[in-house]
């Protein structure tokens, strides 16, 4: 029953949002929490699961409203 709401078709009218919200992830990552809380080898240490959540709701609400033209 799921299988045609995720075809690639449909897909493909959201690729805008993730774009989106992903270009917003990454500069995220790299501006606000880049270079905090180096570890003992000197490498990036970061909890990325609430930042990643966020981007995630940001996208799935961004299709979810975004449906209206589709229908």
């Amino acid at each position: 029953m799921l299988t045609p709401a995720f075809h690639f078709k449909i897909l493909e009218e959201f690729f805008n949002v993730f774009q989106k919200q992903t270009k917003i992830l990454c500069n995220v990552i790299q501006n606000e929490h880049a270079g905090n809380g180096k570890n003992k080898n000197g490498k990036v240490v970061m909890n990325v699961s609430k930042i990643v959540a966020n981007c995630a709701l940001d996208s799935l609400c961004g299709a979810v409203f975004d449906y209206h033209k589709i229908a």
